[in-house]
């Protein structure tokens, strides 16, 4: 409960703006200014675009609204004049205005879009006043200049001629210029009305008295009939009989301010899509009656914030925008109508709402007069449709009402009128609502007639007719006054509720009464009380409202605990279902409680007024901003005709509350996209299809800002967004205009986001953002197949050395084998037998020659022997082990035959590494060339090289014998196996005759023995 003393600082603020005065409801007006982001206060012309977005033309440059805020176009931006007059949509989907100095053209759905200014000519032709583009697609211009026409193509605009038949020079100064439905130019000029046909003739239009003059506003209705406002001398209408070149037409003026209209200077004219038609003055606006005879004006005097109207346009909800030299109003089709002291208010204060037998809206008010402030001085007002009048109820000297808001003052079934006083309860008898103030009360109930109290608060009449009565002060209770008998009953702990006031009343469908207290909620029926705590599922902080719906539901508003309701009131332990700030409410502070023929369902909080939608759970906000009467709203009510009202300590708001539309839901853009704190290039209007350049490899984190273009009453848009691979599903329904994502790993990313109408309406077609991050290069496919290759090829390339290595191993296993047979088998053989002939043998002398031979096949066998291990020994892999080997095998064969030889190897061959196959082969080479030296050549001298030769080795034999010829001959196969076996390296053999006579053997093999050889 509040204090009188604020309902009295409220209306002495309405006094200060005129109490009193005539007036009418106030429009449901939101206005901006330069203070919300706007260019300029004045605003010229208004543009709602194709796109969604509102355009302004002020007196500073352009701005643009896309709900949330004004993005501006100034001199900086290229405008070639600050003051702009007109803005059109060209068909190509570009801009263009028409400012004091030029035309300016622009693209700003394009990155880098093309801006240019375009001057028509010099001097007064750059003022330019108005733009059309005809259906040809041709941009007429008007300026103070004349007119022109700019053609598709064309690259500067053509003027146009326009000699009247009195050569007035004032035709020259065009003011504006409109195309009707038949193509046909309507042209407003300082001397007048002109019509251009399609063919190029050009009518001056006339009245018998000559009029109009300077016109200043064309309104081309799709009925054929076009209006011309004047600057002096009011509006008219003008008619056009057929569609010939000779077509008659009748001119009549309509409305002056004499008859209605706002002011004789009719600024702009606009018709709205469902036939309104509206006319902006100097000063003021008229909306003009259906018959187009008379119309409604609103002036600074009524409450209107400006003194000129220059422009209008219709958003996609159909809500009217003013543009004027107070800025931009929103017109809200549906929004609240606002009553205070001008509509005939004698107390702005509302403390309760009901309706008379009569069928007017009456509430009871109280705080001041419109003579004297009188802080306990209250009223009955009540709506004759057009204002309220007050009828004060006559009270005993000294008795006045009492210090609570929220008092109710009721006319009952009967007729008669009821009033709570802190002097007890007044009942008036049965008279009209003019006759209130002039009668006496036909009874006053005190305490001595069973009142808890004389100080009274709440009252309410129930389906018998009985009068329940709630009492404040010490002595502060509930009791019911029963019709029938002319008593009270009083409630009290005896019945199971606390010793509080009432603080709300209902009734049920089955007929049992609810009465909220601070404590909890009590029930009677049956006679008998029932009380329900917190503990019980009712909302904690206090009742503070009730209601009974159309489905028959129980509402309860509460302090701190939002709303709830109960679906069947009539259970015996009834279940509480609670909407508190989690579930949509704006706050979980509720005041009261109202609901409209839709079944929604109206609650009203410190923030405002929420809309709650029981079928679907959704809630919509309403602010001041709406219409909405400022300050809390402790009253409210439902007339017999659907109006909601709600009242305040500021006044009365009205509304005509409208089924919940099919519109769509609003557009959503892509505004802007960083990456790495790096903003990513967009158009200047955002993208509802965005594809993102490749992103670079890392965790860079990545913003999105979003929009959805919303202007209408019910609250912001929200906003659900979806990021395919990282969210599982769309998520919950936000207010926020922006996402981030810090860590993305390197992928492929689709982001979408949707927008919600105040309404619910979801959008069916997302905004899309599409993205690459990479990965580091080490990661990335291409990079990973030439790993994946080079890693193959090195398994490769270990498995082929592998498998090499294990098939030189399987070599020199089958040749230790083969030698081992071949050799040795055959030597031990070749004994054994030696042996057992050396047996046989009776003669010493034969026995000690086979011994002999068996001693040397002996030695032989230990010499293959020692050859076998040597090849066979890894710690001999190498040139020197080579060397000394040979060295060994010579001195052993030559030096035995006195044939002197020598041994050179190359000092930087001895530390090279040798496979044991090359080592082995080029040993046998050098034995069997040497043997062949030394049993066949009858050499003196030989001598054995090793050398290098690239990345070779070159073995050279030499000896002085008798040459190659006998050698040959006597070598048997010697030449081919020393042959056979060069080729088995991969080198080659030759086998020439020495400078100074004997023979040469010259083997060239490659030093990494059979890997290294070429194929």
């Amino acid at each position: 409960m509040i204090p009188a003393n604020r309902c009295v600082l409220s209306l002495l603020a309405a006094l200060a703006v005129g109490l009193g005065q005539a007036g009418a409801e106030q429009l449901p007006l939101k206005v901006y200014t330069a203070a919300d982001g706007l260019a300029s206060d004045l605003v010229r012309c208004v543009l709602a675009d194709s796109r969604g977005f509102l355009w302004f033309g002020t007196g500073d440059g352009i701005s643009r609204f896309d709900g949330s805020g004004f993005t501006n176009l100034t001199a900086a931006d290229g405008l070639p004049g600050s003051d702009v007059r007109s803005i059109q949509e060209s068909r190509d989907g570009t801009y263009w205005a028409a400012t004091s100095e030029g035309l300016f053209h622009w693209d700003p759905a394009r990155l880098n879009g093309v801006r240019a200014a375009i001057h028509p000519g010099a001097g007064q032709s750059d003022n330019v006043r108005a733009l059309v583009e005809d259906r040809s697609g041709t941009i007429w211009i008007a300026t103070h200049g004349g007119l022109f026409r700019l053609e598709p193509g064309r690259p500067a605009p053509q003027p146009v001629s326009l000699d009247s038949p009195e050569k007035n020079p004032l035709v020259s100064m065009v003011h504006t210029i409109k195309e009707d439905q038949d193509g046909n130019l309507w042209i407003g000029t300082e001397a007048g009305l002109f019509r251009r046909s399609r063919e190029g003739t050009l009518t001056a239009i006339r009245t018998p008295d000559g009029a109009p003059h300077s016109v200043r506003s064309i309104l081309a209705e799709k009925t054929g009939t076009v209006w011309a406002g004047s600057h002096t001398e009011g509006l008219f209408e003008v008619r056009v009989s057929g569609r010939a070149e000779s077509a008659a037409i009748e001119v009549r003026r309509v409305l002056t301010r004499s008859s209605g209209l706002a002011g004789d200077y009719v600024t702009s004219l606009y018709a709205t899509a469902d036939g309104e038609l509206w006319a902006g003055c100097f000063p003021g606006l008229s909306e003009i009656a259906p018959d187009r005879k008379s119309a409604r004006s609103y002036a600074r005097e009524d409450g209107f914030p400006a003194n000129s109207v220059w422009a209008f346009a219709e958003d996609r909800d159909q809500d009217l925008w003013i543009g004027s030299d107070h800025g931009v109003m929103r017109l809200a089709r549906d929004g609240f109508r606002r009553f205070d002291a001008r509509d005939g208010l004698a107390s702005t204060c509302v403390d309760s709402l009901f309706e008379n037998r009569e069928g007017q809206l009456c509430a009871f008010t109280r705080g001041i007069s419109s003579e004297e402030v009188i802080a306990d001085r209250s009223f009955v007002e009540c709506f004759d449709g057009k204002r309220f009048h007050a009828q004060a109820p006559a009270l005993r000297p000294g008795v006045s009402f009492g210090w609570g808001t929220s008092q109710v003052v009721l006319q009952d079934k009967r007729g008669e009128w009821w009033v709570p006083t802190i002097g007890g309860l007044y009942r008036f008898p049965a008279v009209s609502f003019a006759s209130l103030q002039t009668s006496s009360p036909s009874r006053i109930y005190t305490e001595t007639d069973g009142l808890p109290s004389n100080v009274l608060y709440r009252l309410f009449e129930d389906s018998r007719g009985d009068l329940w009565v709630g009492s404040v002060g010490e002595r502060r209770g509930l009791a019911v006054w029963l019709r029938a008998s002319d008593t009270f009953r009083r409630f009290g702990e005896k019945d199971g509720i606390p010793l509080e006031e009432p603080r709300a009343i209902v009734e049920d469908a089955k007929g049992a009464v609810w009465i909220g207290f601070a404590s909890g909620l009590a029930r009677y029926r049956d006679g008998a009380m029932s009380f329900f705590r917190p503990a019980d599922g009712v909302p904690p902080g206090g009742v503070t409202a009730l209601h009974r719906d159309l489905q028959g539901r129980l509402w309860i508003a509460t302090g701190a605990g939002g709303v709830a309701f109960v679906e069947r009131p009539q259970d015996e332990r009834p279940q509480f279902v609670s909407y508190g700030p989690e579930r949509g409410l704006s706050s979980a502070s509720t005041l009261s409680l109202n609901e409209d023929r839709m079944g929604r369902i109206y609650v009203a909080t410190p923030r405002g007024l929420d809309r709650l939608d029981p079928r679907d759970g959704l809630v919509e906000h309403f602010t001041s901003d709406d219409g909405l009467v400022h300050g809390d709203i402790d009253a409210s009510f439902r007339d017999r005709s659907g109006a909601l009202w709600f009242g305040s300590a500021y006044g009365l708001s009205r509304l005509f509350p409208a089924p919940k539309s099919a519109r769509p839901a609003p557009p959503i853009l892509v505004t802007r996209v960083f990456a790495d704190g790096v903003r990513q290039p967009l158009p200047d209007l955002g993208s509802r299809d965005v594809a993102l350049p490749d992103l670079g490899p890392g965790p860079a984190p990545i913003e999105i800002e979003f929009l959805a273009i919303e202007f209408g009453p019910g609250g912001r848009p929200r906003y659900q967004h979806l990021l395919e691979g990282v969210d599982r599903g769309w998520t919950a329904a936000s207010d926020q205009r922006s996402v981030s994502y810090g860590r993305l790993p390197a992928g492929h990313y689709r982001f979408r986001v949707r927008g919600i109408a105040g309404d619910g309406a979801v959008g069916k077609e997302p905004a899309e953002v599409r993205f690459t991050i990479l990965a580091p290069f080490w990661q990335r496919g291409e990079v990973l197949a030439l790993a994946v290759a080079v890693v193959a090829g090195l398994a490769y390339s270990v498995h082929r050395a592998r498998l090499r290595h294990a098939l030189e191993i399987e070599r020199v296993r089958t040749r230790v084998a083969t030698d081992l047979h071949d050799d040795i088998g055959a030597g031990l053989s070749e004994i054994a037998i030696l042996s057992e002939v050396a047996r046989r043998q009776p003669d010493a002398e034969r026995s000690a020659r086979t011994l002999s031979e068996i001693g040397e096949g002996a030695r032989r066998l230990v010499d293959s022997m020692g050859d076998i291990v040597w090849s066979t020994d890894p710690r001999k892999d190498d040139v020197a082990s080579l060397a000394q080997r040979v060295r060994q095998f010579a001195a052993n064969v030559l030096e035995s035959q006195g044939i002197e030889w020598g041994l050179e190897v190359a000092p930087d061959l001895e530390a090279r590494r040798l496979d044991p196959e090359t080592r082995q082969q080029v040993f046998l080479i050098v034995k069997e060339a040497v043997s062949n030296a030394a049993r066949h050549s009858g050499c003196r001298r030989a001598s054995i090289r090793i050398v290098a030769e690239g990345e070779g080795l070159l073995l050279c034999v030499e000896d002085d014998g008798r040459g190659l010829t006998g050698s040959a001959e006597s070598a048997g196969h010697g030449l081919a196996n020393m042959r056979a076996r060069a080729r088995s390296l991969g080198g080659s053999f030759e086998a020439l005759p020495a400078e100074a006579g004997g023979t040469r053997i010259l083997v060239r093999a490659p030093l990494a023995g059979r890997s290294g050889r070429s194929a």
